[in-house]
C-alpha cells in the first residue's frame, strides 16, 4: 500500500506540470540585461532596438536590471543615458556588415569614460 502511494505521488509530479509550466529553457527572441560598471548612478537608459527604444530606467551604480526583449539587436548596443542631469551616449555605430545576435540572452556591461557610454558585452 505504501509502495502504491510512493508510486502515485511520483507519477503525479512528472506529469502535472505542463509544458507551459516548464519554458525556463525556452528562449523567445534577443533578451538584454545590463549591468552598471561604473561609480556613478544612471537615469533614463534607453537602448534602441531595430524600432523605438527600449527603456531601462534608473540604472544605480553595480546594479543589474532584468532582461528586456529586443526585435534586433547586434553585439554593440548603444544606451543613452543622463548622469547628474547630463545626456550622455556612445558614438555613432553602423551595423552594415553585422550580423543580428540570435535568440538568447545577453548581458552588457555599461560604463562610462570621458563623456562616453561604453557597452561590452560579457558572457552570461
Amino acid at each position: 500500500m505504501r509502495l502504491l502511494l510512493i508510486l502515485g505521488i511520483l507519477i503525479f509530479s512528472l506529469t502535472a506540470c505542463d509544458k507551459q509550466s516548464n519554458n525556463i529553457l525556452e528562449i523567445d527572441g534577443v533578451q538584454i540585461r545590463l549591468v552598471n560598471i561604473s561609480n556613478q548612478d544612471f537615469e533614463n537608459v534607453q537602448v534602441y532596438d531595430s524600432t523605438a527604444p527600449v527603456v531601462y530606467g534608473n540604472i544605480g551604480a553595480g546594479e543589474i536590471t532584468p532582461y528586456k526583449q529586443f526585435e534586433l539587436a547586434y553585439n554593440y548596443i548603444h544606451p543613452t543615458l543622463m548622469v547628474n542631469g547630463n545626456e550622455l551616449s556612445g558614438g555613432g555605430w553602423c551595423p552594415v556588415g553585422e550580423l543580428p545576435l540570435e535568440d538568447g540572452f545577453y548581458t552588457f556591461e555599461v560604463s562610462i569614460n570621458n563623456g562616453y557610454v561604453y557597452a561590452a558585452k560579457v558572457v552570461d
